[in-house]
């Protein structure tokens, strides 16, 4: 009996311990690229791109499906909605863009914005409304949600299956979703709430298992009642039907239904730099965010039930050069991991960089972006190696760091040190199957670090 107890007890430490790695496996960041270069109806500039988000190990891209575009401008007699076959529909590139990144291997996210057609807005939009942002009608929407789900539901042979549905973008800012405010009380988070119903039941309705991922909220609003933006935290509190910062519930007859969360973490600092007014949320403030949906979780506004993921769709920082008012490339490239790993640690499961390419610029760079990985001319700046090897060393204390990153491939990565002029291993560390890796590395003062993982090495990284 002894000898047989003594077995079991082996086995069940052996069983242990070669479940220990996978239990102490750090979580996985899902990464990915939103670029209209990925929608260009030339398709060897959309090839080239796209083939730039593979090679930048981009898990995933958001592809714009403009509402007002694909549907006719003035509804015809006869014309489905329903149908993503009706001929009043003009599809245009979106069909070969999902082509395209579906065949490369990149997950596709669809997003429906850019407005809705004038017959499926509300009656009289005043004259200072964006044409496509007022009150867009939750019936046609679903129309609209229906024809798009089938179109990408796999049951065509020339077009590919797509899981991921998100509704509109920035819906707390008035050039998107008007109005934000009416008689001073908030009007689009709960308008909202019925557009994301609508399109959450038609999506589902042509596939279950899809999922319909919220619009990404802008990070900054306005305090005072009645401006142009509703803060993220307050515009969440409206939809999910809570009250004040207390979270008080709210009769809530219609709850809003999503499978996951989004948000646009975008930062006017650093990505440590927090956003001053509470019901804004900047890099670091995803807590304030969860904190609204946890208890819209337990308390059922936020269905169908269980714990929703966070995405953050839109993160980016404007690049000198070629922006004489933005930030010097290598800091562009720290501030790239940085957030990403502030993200991570909030347990943001996906994060989107806008853009792969620097737009082309205008005189005084004003209304273009030059937040790219490349140059407009495809010259690469250190963001993109950043984004393909993100590596960051976090101080803890006078005599240890953390180091955070994301590999090339599962595997052994060296954590090197520079000392002189060469550079010595100070630590090894593990990457799994979703090749995040983290440690703890004893380090004094400051230091330079980096990551290397056969033949790539990470930018290097300044530990102060």
């Amino acid at each position: 009996m002894r000898g047989r107890l003594g077995l079991i007890a082996l086995i069940t430490v052996a069983l242990l311990a070669s479940a220990a790695p996978a239990a102490h496996a750090a979580r996985g960041l899902q990464v990915g690229l939103t670029d209209s270069v990925f929608e260009s109806a030339d398709s060897g500039t959309r090839g080239l791109w796209l083939d730039r988000a593979v090679s930048g190990r981009s898990d995933l891209v958001i592809l714009g499906a403009p509402w007002s575009a694909i549907a006719p401008a003035n509804r015809p007699v006869g014309f489905n909605p329903r149908n993503p076959l009706d001929p009043s529909y003009s599809w245009g590139a979106l069909d070969d863009s999902v082509r395209d990144a579906t065949a490369r291997g990149l997950k596709v996210v669809i997003l429906v914005a850019g407005g809705a057609p004038p017959w499926a807005e509300g009656k009289h939009r005043p004259p200072g409304a964006t044409q496509g942002t007022w009150k867009p009608n939750p019936a046609d929407l679903a129309d609209f949600g229906h024809a798009i789900a089938a179109r990408y539901s796999g049951a065509f042979p020339s077009l590919p299956r797509v899981r991921y549905f998100q509704l509109w973008g920035e819906v707390n800012l008035d050039q998107y979703l008007t109005p934000q405010w009416r008689h001073k009380r908030p009007f689009a988070p709960r308008h909202y709430r019925a557009m994301l119903n609508a399109f959450y039941g038609a999506v589902k309705g042509v596939e279950q298992s899809d999922k319909v991922v919220t619009g990404g909220t802008a990070p900054y609003g306005d305090p005072r009642r009645g401006g142009d933006r509703i803060q993220p935290v307050a515009f969440w509190r409206g939809v999910l039907c809570l009250k004040g910062r207390g979270l008080r519930t709210a009769p809530c007859k219609h709850p809003a239904h999503f499978d996951v969360f989004a948000h646009n973490p975008i930062n006017v600092g650093g990505p440590t730099r927090h956003a001053r007014n509470a019901d804004d949320a900047s890099t670091p403030d995803i807590g304030r965010l969860r904190r609204v949906l946890k208890k819209a979780e337990r308390t059922h506004r936020a269905l169908p039930k269980g714990k929703k993921p966070i995405w953050a769709t839109e993160i980016w920082w404007d690049s000198k050069p070629p922006d004489p008012h933005g930030i010097p490339t290598g800091r562009q490239a720290r501030f790239l991991e940085q957030s990403f790993y502030v993200l991570w640690k909030q347990r943001v499961e996906t994060v989107v960089w806008f853009l792969i390419r620097d737009q082309a610029a205008t005189p005084d760079f004003a209304s273009t972006f030059q937040t790219g990985l490349f140059l407009h001319n495809g010259q690469p700046k250190p963001a993109y190696t950043a984004f393909r090897f993100p590596f960051v060393g976090d101080p803890k204390g006078r005599r240890r760091a953390r180091v955070w990153g994301e590999a090339p491939g599962p595997g052994s990565v060296a954590v090197q040190r520079k000392v002189g002029g060469h550079w010595r291993t100070a630590k090894h560390v593990h990457a799994g199957g979703n090749r995040v890796f983290t440690g703890t590395i004893h380090v004094r003062g400051k230091a330079k670090l980096r990551a290397v993982q056969g033949s790539e090495q990470s930018l290097v990284w300044p530990l102060r």
